[in-house]
């Protein structure tokens, strides 16, 4: 998880008035509050807490549905009252710190996570294949807006570009459903063809399932591609447009079966999040383009009749 997204989830749970306190020596009180608090921290999955998290459910406090508890065991109470001393201080502590050392957010910013690699030249290629590509892309007359680097995050493969409108962030998060779509059945289509090897299926055979791989996977680049001009622009006759689209959706798809993402600002309007694609569901991401269901024999003869 990026620091960034740590910061931005932690920043959306309320931490006042959800410490557990001493009511007297033996008794703890604001349990429900502090409760509410863990449910918050599952929520937004902050997985560094998770033995605390399951320790402290393994105790008493978890028996019952009161605000307050005695407990006797002065062992157990102690461990109660210092685990949620510990994630308390040590959230209030992390959102300080990232208030210090991160930049402000900007809801015009695309996060890019480059594909892992120990190699130096791979890295910059990507990297120079991706500000090419994104470049050409804003530089389109009816886009006309600049790409900067925003930062890079720190001992991670992310860095942030800042894009100068919402229009193209809204338009690369397109780009990025089709690019994933299409990485998710190229890998498919590799699996299928992995198979007929294991099967020893001829050659002949082989050669004809990829040749109609690769016609089925380019009349997809072009439905994709139309699918983004009609949604995004008001002139889709526009062929060079349309491979720098379809350019791009490559090298996306590319990167992304790579292991690679393209993410919005965390704090970018909902229907920008939403053009993007969800990619801890990458082998599930369906077309955006509307796909017409073949009808039945009993909707066929219906109609005719």
């Amino acid at each position: 998880m990026r620091i960034t997204e740590i910061d931005y989830r932690i920043q959306q749970i309320d931490l006042n008035n959800v410490s557990i306190h001493y009511e007297d020596s033996t008794t703890l009180s604001n349990l429900i509050n502090f409760k509410n608090l863990i449910k918050e921290i599952e929520k937004y999955e902050l997985i560094f807490y998770t033995e605390e998290i399951e320790e402290l459910k393994h105790s008493s406090i978890y028996s019952t549905t009161q605000n307050y508890l005695k407990i006797y065991d002065d062992k157990e109470r102690k461990m109660v009252y210092t685990l949620s001393k510990y994630i308390l201080d040590s959230l209030i502590s992390l959102r300080l710190v990232f208030s210090k050392i991160l930049p402000s957010p900007n809801e015009n910013e695309l996060s890019i996570k480059l594909p892992s690699t120990n190699n130096l030249e791979n890295l910059l290629k990507d990297m120079n294949k991706i500000e090419k590509q994104l470049s050409i892309i804003v530089n389109d007359k009816e886009v006309n807006t600049f790409i900067t680097l925003s930062k890079w995050e720190y001992g991670s493969y992310w860095l942030d570009i800042a894009i100068g409108t919402s229009f193209a962030i809204s338009l690369i998060g397109s780009i990025s459903w089709s690019a994933a779509y299409i990485s998710s059945l190229i890998k498919k289509d590799r699996e299928h063809t992995l198979y007929l090897q294991k099967i020893e299926a001829d050659v002949q055979m082989l050669n004809a399932v990829k040749e109609k791989q690769l016609l089925y996977l380019d009349k997809l680049y072009e439905i994709e591609v139309l699918h983004i001009q009609e949604n995004h622009f008001n002139n889709v006759e526009n062929n060079e447009r349309n491979k720098k689209i379809k350019d791009t959706i490559k090298l996306f798809a590319d990167i992304i079966q790579r292991g690679g993402e393209f993410q919005p600002s965390l704090i970018s309007p909902k229907e920008i999040k939403d053009s993007y694609p969800d990619f801890k569901n990458i082998e599930h991401i369906p077309s955006k383009v509307l796909q017409i269901p073949e009808k039945t024999e009993n909707q066929q003869q219906q109609e005719q009749e």
